[in-house]
């Protein structure tokens, strides 16, 4: 499932826009809890406090295996780290300010001149218990790298 709602809000020669995009419908594995990385989930590292923990815990028991790798890969894609992929963002917010009825735009030759502001990817969250989502593949950040871009448009 994909959604997309676009705001535009005019205000005399200034405008505002906004895209805010929702996608869902599927699955995902989280990565497995680790508390090693540099912002673990919080509870990481609250396992096996005081005798008796081990009895409950999300964390996997695996059978003995001479491979440590398969051991892993049981852990890694075990049930309970299968949520739901949903997520949304703001996707793209713009600012632009139309020059057109000023002396100096009109006198230097110009029918419209306009300066917009845009910055894309500025936020995420995933709508799942971890907070995870696809789009940035971390815990780390809420944000797939922005860019920030400003243009000049104009007619003669």
């Amino acid at each position: 499932i994909n959604i997309g709602l676009s705001n535009r809000i005019d205000i005399g020669n200034f405008y505002v826009y906004a895209m805010i995009n929702y996608y869902g419908g599927f699955n995902i594995i989280i990565p497995r809890l680790n508390p090693s990385v540099s912002r673990p989930l919080v509870g990481a590292g609250n396992y096996w406090k005081k005798p008796g923990d081990e009895a409950i815990t999300d964390i996997l028991g695996t059978v003995a295996r001479s491979n440590s790798a398969n051991a892993n890969m049981a852990y890694d894609n075990a049930d309970n780290y299968v949520v739901p992929g949903d997520y949304i963002t703001l996707g793209n917010l713009t600012a632009s300010y139309s020059f057109d009825h000023t002396k100096f735009i009109k006198k230097a030759g110009f029918s419209h001149f306009e300066i917009k502001l845009q910055a894309s990817n500025l936020w995420t969250v995933g709508l799942n218990k971890y907070n995870y989502s696809s789009a940035t593949g971390s815990f780390d950040k809420s944000y797939i790298t922005p860019t920030y871009t400003i243009g000049i448009f104009t007619n003669f």
